[in-house]
């Protein structure tokens, strides 16, 4: 995915693909994210964890504010394309500037939702997958019971959000589609 930006006053290009390869205009890096709840994630890269607060989810108007390290950041997405998955080159696992880190969220769009709370047991489907009605394409763990998550109509996947392992709140995004 390619997504132009607007943090705290200036203009950024971002690109990013499911396998964590990020470009945040000419620098190159490798990061995890994790949403432990609809308003954290927590972002690895290399050896450090960085803890971003959602204080505002412009996922509607495209218009986001942060908070990383006790200071609030303005993000604006203004536009978003899917195509871009394979313009990242294959980054080192090099450290980042911190504040490019919080800038990935969640993409906006179409997608699979999870329909409660709960862990990613197994996920069934990767990017590039065409996807029919009913299909299932993950299993989550909630009340220590097995679900599979079904799509309801034919798409193609054009990203995983969330590994083997991850706790997902009701609502979600954990699959992309399109």
């Amino acid at each position: 995915m390619r997504f132009k930006t607007n943090v705290d006053g200036a203009d950024h290009q971002i690109t990013a693909d499911a396998d964590g390869a990020l470009a945040v205009d000419a620098d190159h890096f490798v990061a995890q994210v994790s949403s432990p709840s609809p308003e954290r994630r927590v972002v690895r890269v290399a050896d450090k964890s960085y803890e971003v607060r959602v204080i505002e989810d412009g996922a509607d108007s495209g218009k986001y504010v942060l908070e990383l390290g006790g200071e609030r950041i303005l993000a604006t997405v203004m536009d978003v394309s899917r195509d871009a998955a394979s313009a990242v080159a294959s980054p080192t696992a090099a450290q980042a500037p911190l504040e490019t880190i919080a800038k990935p969220l969640e993409p906006a769009g179409e997608g699979i939702r999870a329909p409660m709370p709960g862990m990613i047991v197994e996920i069934l489907v990767q990017p590039g997958d065409t996807i029919e009605a009913g299909d299932p394409v993950l299993i989550l763990e909630a009340m220590k019971m097995e679900n599979e998550v079904r799509t309801t109509k034919k798409a193609t996947v054009t990203s995983v959000l969330v590994k083997k392992g991850d706790r997902a709140e009701r609502g979600q995004l954990l699959v992309g589609l399109e």
